[in-house]
């Protein structure tokens, strides 16, 4: 072989070998990169997860005692000890009235809300409170009482209507219960007393529709309390 070929050999051999040293320090350096890129991204997941859990604490931890925390977990096992029956019960009449007003197309509006509200803050004004402040008391937010009125307004509208409470079933009712009173009053304890039938009238009709509707419906029990 002639020297200038083996010169021009060796010569491509040493470029050969440089390319695969380049292209070896190459991958080793992406391998780092993507070694250092991961620990990054997992860093950064780990940061935004303590993050969350500090600002979302309330929603995971209760109370603290000298550092120690109750969990809402613990708060709600011990509730579910307490009440479990009860407030699953409610909950399941709530569902079962709220599928029949959607069946009976039946709509509680804003008006029904705002006008409910309205009786409940005149009856308050007479006790020198306001609804801030009952609410407050009860230890129930304005959403929460807007539930409640749907709720009722949804069986008002559902239960069939009673037989009106008449001057003669008033006057029965009074002698019945042997209630005397000042002729200048009578009119006013006739119109407390109506009121009362009335609403006792309503009560026994809801809860009669309530039990039916309870008694078709299929409600299966996952928990016993």
């Amino acid at each position: 072989m002639e020297p200038e070929k083996k010169v021009e050999e060796k010569h491509d051999e040493k470029i050969i070998e440089a390319v695969k040293e380049e292209e070896t320090v190459k991958k080793m350096h992406g391998g780092m990169c993507n070694k250092n890129t991961k620990m990054a991204i997992i860093v950064a997941a780990l940061l935004i997860i303590v993050a969350l859990g500090f600002y979302f604490r309330g929603s995971f931890i209760a109370a603290t005692v000298n550092g120690s925390p109750i969990s809402r977990f613990d708060v709600i096992r011990e509730a579910e000890k307490q009440s479990g029956k009860t407030i699953l019960d409610n909950l399941i009449i709530k569902k079962i009235i709220a599928n029949e007003a959607a069946k009976k197309k039946v709509t509680v509006t804003k008006a029904d809300i705002t006008a409910e509200i309205k009786k409940l803050e005149d009856q308050l004004k007479t006790q020198s409170l306001t609804l801030e402040q009952a609410l407050t008391e009860q230890g129930m937010t304005r959403a929460a009482l807007e539930e409640q009125i749907i709720l009722q307004k949804q069986v008002e509208k559902m239960v069939p209507k009673s037989d009106p409470i008449t001057d003669e079933v008033i006057t029965k009712y009074m002698i019945d219960n042997k209630i005397s009173v000042p002729k200048a009053e009578e009119a006013a304890y006739r119109d407390q007393i109506k009121k009362q039938m009335e609403q006792q009238a309503f009560s026994e009709a809801a809860q009669k529709m309530v039990e039916e509707l309870k008694n078709k419906a299929t409600v299966k029990y996952l928990i016993n309390y």
